[in-house]
């Protein structure tokens, strides 16, 4: 029987829930050998307090309020492209959630790529899609370029 391969990517301002199972988790963490913690643009801000958020390469064209909605939407476009389910996580059903949390830099690129989540692999996989993301338009704030901070829920799943 042929296995189905379904990612769902959580937008995490619209699915909040928790459960009450508390699980262990290993956190996977790419270190950002470029970050310099002296420079004063260093700090990291969040998407609800920037004048303009990062942009996903195609959405700079689009309306004000729905930049977030095209992020998103782009972004599921991108995981879809790039997934490749983890053959020993397929083999041994592996499922579950990883989060996965990053920096847009000043320039546009993704650094300091972290995941916490169900499994080793899985972990590895959600890095390695978000480590090729494209180069974003970066947040701006005060009419400056920014570090934005993001996480995105991935779930991986088999049927």
């Amino acid at each position: 029987m042929k296995k189905i391969i379904y990612l769902f990517l959580i937008i995490p301002f619209w699915a909040t829930s928790q459960t009450d199972e508390k699980k262990e988790y290993e956190t996977v963490k790419v270190a950002d050998e470029n970050k310099n913690d002296n420079d004063p643009k260093e700090g990291v801000l969040f998407w609800n307090v920037l004048d303009s958020p990062p942009l996903f390469p195609g959405c700079e064209i689009v309306e004000e309020g729905k930049m977030f909605d095209c992020y998103h939407i782009k972004m599921m476009e991108h995981i879809k492209r790039n997934l490749r389910y983890p053959e020993e996580a397929i083999n041994k059903n592996i499922q579950g959630r990883v989060i996965v949390s990053y920096i847009i830099d000043v320039d546009g690129k993704i650094v300091n790529v972290s995941a916490k989540g169900a499994d080793l692999n899985l972990q590895n996989e959600a890095i390695r899609i978000i480590s090729i993301l494209p180069k974003m338009k970066p947040g701006i704030q005060n009419g400056i370029p920014v570090r934005v901070k993001h996480v995105t829920p991935i779930t991986f799943r088999l049927h």
